[in-house]
């Protein structure tokens, strides 16, 4: 979420204090000028964003898709299979058409809400039939160590090992993951966040999914370590060996080693199988939505035909990594993506506070 406001802040600035466009290449007037801005530099700028946006979101839906087919090859035994995630692909990406199309406060804001309560029913769920003495001890455990630690972890390059491959695979890819996404979740809370204070909106976009995130990772991460620990051959509860199989297997592997009964665990399941589609759902929706401001000159009410152009480009995109190559083939993507755009998120910071140290002092 650093990584998020950075863009964020920046585009919000530029565009609710100085009134320009809703585009990355205004956050960079304080470097380029007006001319750069309109020029072949300020579109290198947005087209970078662009490519960024359209890796990041093929990643999401990509590795979405896969735990949903997983999803659905447990509850309802529909085996998963190339056909099926094409097909999958296809109806992930026609509903969030859909939900674009109708607007921002119709379909993305519904969509958002009904997110929000479910995940709020996960959360409460798993806190009352888990360990809950065990998860309400481990999240102050992990508040602690995180604050103490931050710095040390968000700087570590992991230099003394180069040839492990789970720095690769997950720390950096999650780092690009992210700062593949900051172009349109940058712009997306920037365009609602009109009206706000620097203050008010660090607090909302940096604090508070921080610390939401830190509570859904305690419950969820927590209780599948809890049931690996406490196994009769600890580690050896079925969870570890499941995510070994498959990542997307890890939430119902967990489901089903807490011993709940048939009927809860499947609701579990479809919970949480729900809320991985309404979430890949609102992801496709709002980076839609924001490509199109992107691709129409800082629009915040984009057209229509943008928004169905670009709502079939990333589907098709997704669909051919997937089909084609599969889980490697969607991290290296986001990986791609992210490497030109952290030169331009550098570059907005420059910006930024350059256009800070001119603003007049609070009297």
């Amino acid at each position: 979420w650093a990584i998020y406001g950075i863009v964020g802040l920046a585009m919000g600035y530029f565009t609710h204090r100085k009134g320009l466009p809703l585009n990355i290449s205004s956050t960079l007037q304080p470097i380029l000028g007006d001319k750069g801005v309109n020029g072949m530099w300020g579109g290198l700028a947005n087209g970078l964003a662009i490519f960024s946006t359209v890796g990041g979101l093929t990643t999401s839906l990509g590795l979405g898709v896969l735990q949903i087919s997983y999803g659905l090859d447990t509850l309802f035994g529909i085996p998963s299979s190339k056909l099926v995630q094409g097909a999958l692909v296809v109806g992930i990406s026609a509903l969030a058409i859909l939900s674009v199309m109708t607007g921002l406060k119709k379909g993305i804001l519904f969509l958002s809400r009904l997110n929000i309560g479910l995940a709020a029913i996960m959360v409460i769920a798993m806190l009352v039939l888990g360990p809950t003495i065990y998860l309400l001890g481990l999240f102050v455990q992990l508040l602690g160590e995180y604050i103490v630690n931050v710095f040390s972890l968000g700087s570590n390059t992991f230099a003394n090992y180069p040839e492990q491959q789970w720095p690769n695979w997950w720390t950096t890819f999650y780092w690009a993951w992210w700062i593949s996404w900051s172009p349109f979740v940058g712009s997306f809370i920037a365009r609602i966040s009109r009206g706000r204070t620097i203050r008010e909106f660090i607090i909302g976009v940096l604090l508070i999914p921080t610390l939401l995130s830190l509570i859904w990772l305690t419950v969820m991460g927590g209780t599948a370590i809890n049931i690996e620990l406490l196994a009769e051959n600890p580690g050896e509860a079925g969870i570890l060996a499941a995510t070994k199989e498959g990542s997307e297997r890890a939430m119902f592997a967990t489901f089903a080693a807490m011993n709940i009964g048939v009927a809860l665990e499947y609701l579990l399941s479809l919970v949480g199988l729900s809320l991985v589609v309404i979430f890949f759902i609102t992801s496709c929706d709002s980076g839609t939505l924001v490509l199109s401001m992107l691709t129409s000159r800082g629009n915040l009410d984009p057209p229509k035909s943008l928004r169905l152009f670009w709502g079939v480009l990333v589907g098709g995109v997704a669909l051919v990594l997937l089909l084609t190559g599969g889980l490697s083939a969607i991290q290296t993507a986001a990986i791609v993506a992210a490497l030109p755009f952290s030169v331009v998120m550098l570059l907005m910071m420059v910006g930024l506070f350059r256009s800070l140290a001119n603003e007049p002092p609070i009297k």
